[in-house]
C-alpha cells in the first residue's frame, strides 16, 4: 500500500495501476515451471515441496509454529485446522522424504524411537520378530522389554554378510511376522544383504524393516531393495 501511494503521488498512476493488479493476482504455481522429472534429488529436495498455492510465493517452505488454522467458514473446512492432526511443514518433509525414499508416501515422526514403536505394534500377541544380533540398544530395549509384555516373542538372528540370508532363512517360524535389521549395522558397521533377506521375507510373507539411519536415502533406498 505504501509503495502504492508513492507512485500516486509522484503521479506515476499507470505504475501503481500495475503494482495494484499483480498483487491482486495469485502466485504462479510451480506445475508452470519445468518438469520435476528433470531436476536433481538435491534440487528437489530443497525447493520442490513447499504445498501450493503459497500466498506469498516462497521459494522454501516457511515453517509453521501455529497450533491451529483459521477455516473458511464453520461448515468449510481447509486443509489444514489443528497442528496435532496436520501442519503444511510437516507435510512438506513428508513429500520430500518420500521422494529421497523414491516412494508416494511418508509418516514422519518425532523421534526414531516412535517411527520404531509404531512399526513394532504392526504385530499382535504370539507372532515373533527376527531382530538383527547388531541392532541399535534403543531397538534392542523396544524389542526385550516392550515387545514381550505385549507377548510378541523375539528372536535374535546374525543377517550380515553373504551368508546372512542364509542364517534368516533357518531362523524362520510360522509365527514370524517381522523382521527388523540395520544396514550397516549400528554400532559395528556390519553390511547386510538387503535384497537377499527381501527375498526370504516374501517366502515366508513376513516384513522386512530396515534402518537406514547411517546411509540416508541419498545413499541406500531400501524400498527399491525390497524392503517394506
Amino acid at each position: 500500500a505504501e509503495v502504492v501511494d508513492y507512485l500516486r503521488a509522484k503521479g506515476h498512476v499507470q505504475a501503481a495501476k500495475d503494482v495494484v493488479k499483480a498483487f491482486s493476482q495469485p502466485p504462479k504455481k510451480w506445475a508452470s515451471a519445468p518438469s520435476t522429472k528433470t531436476l536433481g534429488v538435491e534440487t528437489r529436495l530443497v525447493q520442490g515441496h513447499a504445498p501450493q498455492p503459497d500466498p506469498y510465493g516462497a521459494a522454501n517452505m516457511p515453517v509453521y509454529v501455529t497450533a491451529t488454522f483459521q477455516q473458511a467458514s464453520a461448515t468449510e473446512f481447509g486443509d489444514f485446522d489443528y497442528t496435532r492432526s496436520g501442519n503444511p511443514t510437516r507435510t512438506a518433509l513428508q513429500s520430500a522424504v518420500a521422494d529421497a525414499e523414491g516412494c508416494n508416501h511418508c509418516l514422519a515422526f518425532s523421534t526414531g524411537m516412535a517411527a520404531l514403536a509404531a512399526v513394532v505394534r504392526l504385530c499382535s500377541s504370539g507372532d515373533e520378530v527376527l531382530l538383527s544380533d547388531d541392532s541399535y540398544g534403543g531397538t534392542y530395549r523396544l524389542l526385550a522389554k516392550g515387545a514381550k509384555e505385549a507377548g510378541v516373542s523375539v528372536k535374535y538372528v546374525a543377517m550380515d554378510g553373504p551368508d546372512g540370508p542364509a542364517r534368516l532363512e533357518r531362523a524362520f517360524t510360522d509365527r514370524v511376522k517381522l523382521v527388523m535389521v540395520e544396514s550397516p549395522t549400528n554400532p559395528m558397521q556390519r553390511v547386510c544383504d538387503l535384497r537377499g533377506l527381501s527375498a526370504v521375507c516374501r517366502k515366508h510373507n513376513a516384513l522386512l524393516e530396515v534402518d537406514n539411519t547411517l546411509m540416508s536415502p541419498l545413499l541406500q533406498k531400501p524400498l527399491a531393495l525390497g524392503a517394506d
